[in-house]
């Protein structure tokens, strides 16, 4: 096979997820970042190849560095990586947007070659929402102690069972993944409010379905003052989702960069 890898970012905000998907009720294709980039990959290559993303991001949630691998039989000549993300801008921009698309080895896989994956979370603690920022970031209009959730962030450094701030996937064996780091950073973002907006960065080997939005409900709840530090790890070594908890919205939630 020949194999590219392409880098792309996209506001996930009117996208049902990044991979392609059917609505089982009538077998119909809903729009999602592939399902848009696939028709011109085809058009642009002349044939159709296999995709795979680096990490499932659900509906909502943008990335600003997700990997796509793709393939075509050995022998394929005619596909000009320069056009394609030429073509996929000019049409997709700036909704979604091709960084680069390169050669790469043949056993490059976009997913299982991934060593970890850094997501960022975006919080707006202002009293009204910032209009610049609405679609990137939770609005919640409550003072947060970030030192309280800084130190409850480490709580989730190591490797753990997440099971408690994961949804139930049957697809997967276990729920036993490796944070490397949890930490706040200074957002990127620049707004007009009063305070800056709060951002909240994860890194780890992989993810289990809905952690980080999990984990961020967490950490808000502690801000909040309604748990404290020892309570979270009371929750993460009970091993058991508990559905009442926070759960933060798929916008404020990027995809930050995949590292190799």
């Amino acid at each position: 096979m020949v194999n590219f890898k392409a880098t792309i970012a996209y506001d996930g905000t009117d996208f049902s997820g990044v991979a392609e998907q059917l609505n089982g009720a009538n077998e119909k294709e809903i729009r999602t970042v592939v399902g848009e980039l696939r028709p011109i990959i085809e058009m642009v290559a002349q044939g159709q190849p296999k995709i795979v993303v680096s990490g499932r991001t659900d509906k909502g949630v943008h990335a600003r560095e997700q990997v796509l691998s793709f393939s075509f039989p050995q022998g394929f000549k005619d596909f000009d990586p320069a056009r394609m993300a030429y073509v996929a801008n000019k049409k997709l921009g700036p909704e979604i947007v091709i960084h680069s698309i390169e050669n790469c080895d043949q056993d490059f896989h976009a997913r299982f070659s991934a060593k970890s994956r850094t997501y960022r979370y975006l919080i707006d603690a202002n009293n009204t929402p910032d209009i610049f920022s609405s679609r990137f970031a939770w609005h919640i209009s409550s003072d947060l102690d970030i030192e309280a959730m800084e130190m409850a962030a480490k709580v989730f450094i190591g490797e753990h069972d997440f099971t408690s701030v994961c949804k139930r996937d049957e697809s997967m064996d276990h729920n036993i993944r490796e944070v490397l780091e949890a930490h706040f950073v200074q957002s990127v973002l620049i707004t007009g409010s009063e305070k800056p907006l709060i951002c909240f960065e994860i890194s780890a080997n992989s993810f289990c379905w809905n952690m980080v939005r999990s984990i961020v409900g967490v950490l808000v709840d502690v801000g909040m003052g309604k748990i404290t530090e020892f309570d979270v790890k009371q929750l993460l070594q009970a091993k058991q989702r508990d559905s009442s908890r926070t759960f933060a919205p798929g916008h404020g939630l990027t995809l930050w960069k995949v590292q190799y």
